[in-house]
């Protein structure tokens, strides 16, 4: 028992120490300005509730984080770079922005959307962007029904009290954004609604009941068996879908109610007081790393306005919709913990995904 508490005492206690010093020699480092083969970058990231992602897959963003974490950490071999604490999770965007203030992160992978909403104003450049082949990798959302049924859906407003199943294919609240904006100029009625203030009257939202699975066939095959009205799903998971289910499918699947544009997902940041040398450096080695995507493994590239055009677009957009104390804003700049202290992860999956009623 003794030798246990000892056991215990030790590897929690020396690797902290490490830790410790090898932040103090980081932070002396850094501000020499190692040579590129040294490199030390202190890296930060949003850390995501894991639910949120496809089983059996992690954060790709902690991922990134990590091997970021290992190609920047200065002299430390690659086997022992955590022990540099040069990789610093943050359970909220507000968190982060006040080591990126405090100059205490100098990269960040970060989604795009949270990017153009408030990094910027932070005090990060982007640098570079995920990719397919030549072209930003980017993700079109469709809004899809079946054909037949009692009750056809020939436009948005017919979705009213109807299901809608939603697989947001790895990018979190990306598809949110769309839907908030689709809805509204489609039906004149927001889609979420924060709640009244006291003496004023609840607006009323649309009334389609979204729910959240955890992959593209459990959106699209309740679709097509006519169990649900309709789903969201990307383009690309639509087709992978199609093609593992052919026969009848193609057939029965009607052509998208709705199309998004091509909207970035992805972006490495730098801290914008950070020197343009260590930038280009940085960036340089960055982009001999890959970033895992549950749509594929993607070679990074430097990032352009036009990449980030759409996105932006968008979320002018949807801010206009927003009013500024909307929960949407509330959830997108503060953490889960609630969800992260849940008694159980089953309990925690029940609150993402219920279980929609059959239409």
């Amino acid at each position: 028992m003794l030798f246990a508490k000892f056991h215990t005492l030790v590897t929690r206690r020396i690797p902290l120490i490490f830790s410790i010093l090898a932040t103090a020699a980081g932070m002396a480092g850094s501000a020499r300005g190692e040579a590129e083969a040294g490199m030390k970058l202190r890296i930060g990231y949003v850390s995501e509730f894991p639910l949120a992602w496809r089983a059996g897959a992690g954060d790709p963003l902690q991922t990134w984080a990590g091997n970021l974490s290992a190609l920047f950490a200065g002299d430390v071999p690659a086997a022992d770079a955590y022990a540099a604490a040069n990789l610093i999770g943050e359970e909220s965007w507000e968190a982060l922005s006040l080591a990126v203030k405090a100059g205490g992160v100098d990269l960040i992978p970060l989604r795009a959307t949270d990017f153009l909403l408030d990094a910027e104003e932070t005090g990060l450049e982007a640098l570079l962007t995920a990719s397919h082949g030549q072209r930003t990798a980017g993700t079109r959302f469709v809004l899809i029904t079946a054909e037949g049924g009692h009750r056809p859906v020939e436009k948005i407003a017919d979705l009213e009290n109807r299901t809608v199943l939603v697989d947001r294919d790895g990018c979190g609240d990306l598809v949110d954004y769309w839907l908030d904006v689709l809805i509204a100029k489609s039906t004149g009625s927001p889609r979420r609604v924060p709640p009244a203030a006291p003496g004023e009257q609840a607006q009323k939202p649309f009334g389609a009941r979204f729910r959240t699975v955890s992959g593209a066939s459990e959106a699209v095959l309740p679709v097509y068996f006519r169990e649900v009205a309709a789903c969201v799903v990307s383009e690309a998971a639509l087709a992978r879908v199609i093609a593992l289910n052919p026969g009848q499918m193609s057939f029965r699947i009607k052509e998208p109610l709705a199309r998004s544009p091509v909207l970035a997902t992805h972006v490495l940041a730098a801290r914008a007081s950070l020197s343009a040398a260590d930038k280009m450096k940085a960036a340089k080695r960055a982009a001999a790393e890959t970033l895992a995507l549950p749509s594929g493994v993607c070679p990074l590239l430097p990032a352009t306005a036009e990449s980030l055009a759409p996105l932006r677009e968008l979320l002018t957009a949807w801010k206009t919709l927003q009013p500024a104390d909307s929960p949407v804003h509330a959830r997108r700049r503060t953490a889960v913990p609630a969800l992260r202290r849940a008694s159980s992860a089953a309990a925690a999956a029940a609150a993402l995904h219920s279980t929609p009623a059959t239409e």
